[in-house]
């Protein structure tokens, strides 16, 4: 089983919504103690083409040591792409 999780994307897209760094932090590492045995759950942890201050979450999400194999969202365009180039996910 593959899970796809946007617990930190789409999250902040609900209305009045918007996770501080520790919450998101702290969210991450919910659901990785709590993700499928199988290597299976994927979290989409941001979107680098936000800015510099996402890109910074991401980053410290990724050094969290997550056992998940973390993803961002990019739009399909040369910028968002070496936006993302350098990130660890």
């Amino acid at each position: 089983m593959i899970i796809y999780d946007t617990t930190l994307h789409d999250g902040e897209q609900s209305v009045g919504v918007a996770l501080a760094r520790a919450e998101r932090l702290a969210i991450a590492g919910l659901l990785d103690a709590r993700r499928p045995r199988d290597g299976g759950w994927h979290p989409q942890v941001g979107i680098p083409a936000m800015g510099e201050v996402e890109r910074d979450d991401i980053c410290t999400i990724s050094a969290l040591g997550l056992a998940a194999r973390l993803m961002v969202w990019s739009r399909l365009n040369a910028q968002d792409i070496a936006t993302c180039a350098w990130l660890d996910v």
